[in-house]
């Protein structure tokens, strides 16, 4: 009888998993309950309270000398998906999140929150600035202290005759001088220490129509400022008497969002005409064009990493997408299922998270019907706090403290509050931690007539 050599068994029992990358030792103190971890896409669903919940146990682990990762202990353990990789940035984390009510609240008489205004900016002294109506105000939270700037619809500046209020307003890099823009094609230039009118200057559609100034922008090295208005026109302004070469068409229609990147390389404009479209300084030579479904307001540039672009709105109207402006590339989108809009997004300098305020509607034919949540992401899936919950207005501003402590919201029942973002010992040393500060000095480059590298989202 001829005996045969028995043929080793290569296969598992299907009744039987894999034993081999199993963590025996911490089995024994394993209580059962799997990591719920953030498997819910939907950034407005997700509950802020499970992840401190989950900071609390790693922090446990690792006190305990248990592993931190899911190490297949009864579940398997989960597979590094490539698109969560690029939807990341460099975060440093805040030890206790949760924002629950705000530190201070300031009413806003007759602030006019529309969509294609910028009536709020805070400076690097301190001072928030708000066009209200006819009248521009500085205020300094930390003392109280308000000033009457100016009257706007003062009839020895213009050769129109009253009705000018404003409508854009910014501080330049050192928070000395403010730029205000009204809705009748000037610009003027203020500086605030001394209350005293520098510079005063025209849209380039004044010689031919009126226009409305509807945001402004300085330049890094605070040497340019470039105003965009309702005809769509942007323009490069050096000395009221000074236009640094031709005005640009940059819409069809009215510029929403003017945005300089931290590096001085871009200026990212955003119009009524659903376009985003990326600008070379200082001479406003076309760079990149994203054509969206929808206008979006909302843009942010990454603090560490100036060539990342946010942008909230455009495909769906609750859409955040992360572009590299370097490459002309879309690099990650995160849509979350609940119908909502991006109203505004604001990256923290301190500590790398995105902060967007969304206004989710609970009728779909009305625009007033609905209510705002703000959240603070760490990256595009993964909700970290949230705060401002169930207000029945629109937080259309999100604006930063000179220091990146606290955050200012300004919504649509004409008030502004100010919120802690950074209020634990262990966090203001993220806060102090140095920040770099990659800046291109600024050239005057010969006029190009390069044309924009085109991305269409559908």
């Amino acid at each position: 009888m001829k005996m045969t050599k028995k043929r080793p068994h290569t296969h598992d029992d299907r009744f039987i998993p894999k034993r081999v990358p199993r963590d025996w030792d911490f089995a024994f103190y394993y209580d059962g309950k799997p990591s719920h971890g953030f498997e819910d896409s939907d950034i407005l669903t997700q509950d802020v309270k499970e992840y401190v919940r989950e900071k609390y146990r790693a922090a446990l682990r690792r006190a305990m000398g248990f592993p931190t990762s899911n190490t297949g202990v009864l579940f398997p353990a989960k597979k590094d998906d490539p698109s969560d990789a690029a939807a990341t940035w460099p975060v440093r984390q805040r030890g206790k999140p949760m924002m629950t009510s705000p530190d201070c609240a300031l009413d806003l008489p007759e602030f006019k929150a529309l969509f294609y205004y910028n009536l709020l900016d805070w400076g690097a002294t301190g001072y928030l600035a708000a066009a209200l109506n006819c009248s521009v105000f500085l205020c300094d939270p930390n003392t109280s202290k308000t000033i009457h700037l100016t009257h706007i619809d003062n009839q020895e500046l213009s050769q129109h005759h009253g009705g000018r209020f404003g409508t854009a307003i910014k501080w330049d890099i050192d928070g000395r001088r403010l730029a205000i823009g009204t809705n009748k094609s000037n610009v003027q230039i203020w500086d605030t220490e001394e209350k005293k009118l520098q510079e005063y200057t025209w849209c380039t559609c004044c010689f031919r129509q009126d226009c409305t100034i509807t945001c402004l922008v300085w330049s890094v090295c605070n040497e340019y400022l470039v105003s965009g208005c309702s005809s769509g026109k942007l323009t490069l302004i050096q000395k009221p008497d000074r236009l640094l070469g031709d005005y640009r068409t940059a819409h069809d229609g009215n510029i929403v969002t003017l945005k300089s990147s931290p590096d001085g390389k871009y200026l990212a404009s955003a119009g009524s005409d659903s376009t985003v479209r990326l600008w070379l300084w200082p001479l406003l030579t076309p760079h990149f064009e994203i054509v969206f479904d929808y206008p979006a307001r909302a843009m942010a540039w990454h603090p560490w990493k100036p060539s990342m672009l946010a942008i909230g709105g455009g495909i769906k109207q609750g859409t955040i997408t992360l572009y590299n402006a370097n490459n002309c590339t879309r690099i990650a989108t995160s849509t979350p299922q609940t119908k909502g809009f991006v109203l505004s997004l604001a990256w923290s300098s301190c500590t790398g998270e995105l902060v967007a305020s969304y206004w989710i509607k609970k009728d779909l034919h009305s625009s007033r019907s609905g209510y705002t949540e703000i959240v603070v992401l760490s990256d595009l899936n993964k909700v970290v706090d949230k705060f401002m919950l169930g207000y029945q207005t629109q937080v259309m501003y999100l604006l930063w403290s000179p220091d990146g402590k606290k955050i200012a919201t300004a919504s649509t029942d004409e008030t502004l509050r100010i919120w802690n973002f950074i209020h634990s010992e262990g966090d203001k040393e993220i806060a102090e931690a140095p920040r770099k500060k990659n800046v291109l000095p600024i050239k005057r480059f010969p006029q190009s007539k390069a044309s924009f590298a085109k991305y269409v989202v559908r």
